[in-house]
């Protein structure tokens, strides 16, 4: 009787404490050194991932694994790392402390404590005119408190609708700094733009968000992006011509195997690819060549040549 394999156990583990200090934070891409108390463990840990923004008193999840590294010692690294504002008036004093929210420091950040205790954030939210009660904080102030938490929060659920979408966190970073307040909107519309716009991620893992998306296997956006990656792939491969025929077929294979393959997926390759020779130049770059029969400017004009879709 044959046994069956055992799937091997996750080596995942999930962490959650409060940042005491953040050591380091690359603000380009994200990449954070930060020291959390963290639950069932007595001594402050090291905490080593990515994150948009993060500050002193703020809480985090992450999910990772122990590694022991030979100049640093004991860390955590986190693959997803999520961060949520403080609720205890120590962790918020810290987090307003931090300059994270503009037009508060150390003594302001003591005075909210003061005035509003752990309803600070609730106040600011909710009845942002209250603000005002506080000494030395007048309509100025108060409009940039208010702004400084709305773009805290547009963040936080950014990163939470990409890590909601399987998207770790280092990729999840350099999507908003890429898009910014519109990266829900962009992912949504066509997350097969991520290949195009942000390096370090290409067709297959754009494809594997948009699944999760719900992009149906046969949608147009679909179709054109695995066009181009297939062009891409064929030049890659060194090959010197790829026809309508065998780019209908072949590449609609290299797509998804052949199945699910809309019907007009070979129609779409002759009308936007297949009609393109690949030839490489002396020294091995490769180009598209004008298709048999046109002229430069007629290629130019061609109403199927779009730069969008080039490889």
């Amino acid at each position: 009787m044959r046994m069956s394999p055992q799937p091997e156990p996750s080596t995942q583990e999930v962490l959650a404490g409060l940042v005491e200090r953040v050591t380091y934070h690359n603000a380009e891409n994200g990449f954070c050194v930060l020291r959390a108390r963290a639950r069932g463990h007595r001594d402050v840990v090291t905490v080593v991932g990515h994150a948009a923004t993060i500050s002193a008193g703020e809480w985090i999840t992450a999910s990772g694994e122990w590694v022991n590294d030979r100049t640093h010692g004991q860390q955590f690294k986190a693959r997803f790392l999520r961060t949520s504002p403080p609720t205890s008036a120590d962790g918020i004093e810290k987090y307003l402390s931090s300059g994270m929210i503009r037009g508060v420091g150390p003594v302001y950040a003591k005075k909210l404590v003061r005035a509003f205790g752990e309803k600070v954030f609730e106040v600011i939210e909710t009845t942002p005119d209250r603000l005002r009660e506080v000494d030395g904080i007048g309509p100025v102030r108060a409009a940039s408190i208010l702004a400084a938490w709305a773009e805290q929060k547009a963040v936080r659920e950014i990163m939470v609708f990409l890590h909601s979408h399987g998207v770790g966190t280092a990729r999840a970073v350099r999507i908003f700094k890429t898009y910014g307040s519109d990266a829900i909107q962009v992912m949504s519309e066509n997350p097969y733009r991520l290949a195009r716009d942000i390096r370090g991620i290409g067709f297959k893992t754009a494809d594997a968000i948009a699944m999760r998306l719900g992009i149906e296997k046969t949608a147009m956006i679909r179709v054109r992006s695995g066009i181009s990656y297939a062009l891409t792939e064929g030049m890659d491969e060194g090959h010197a011509h790829a026809g309508a025929d065998e780019g209908g077929a072949g590449q609609g294979r290299r797509l998804d195997r052949g199945r699910h393959r809309p019907a007009s997926f070979g129609r779409t390759w002759a009308g936007v690819g297949g009609h393109h020779r690949i030839r490489r130049r002396a020294g091995g770059a490769a180009h598209r060549s004008i298709p048999a029969g046109r002229t430069e400017s007629d290629h130019h004009q061609c109403p199927s040549h779009q730069p969008g879709l080039d490889a």
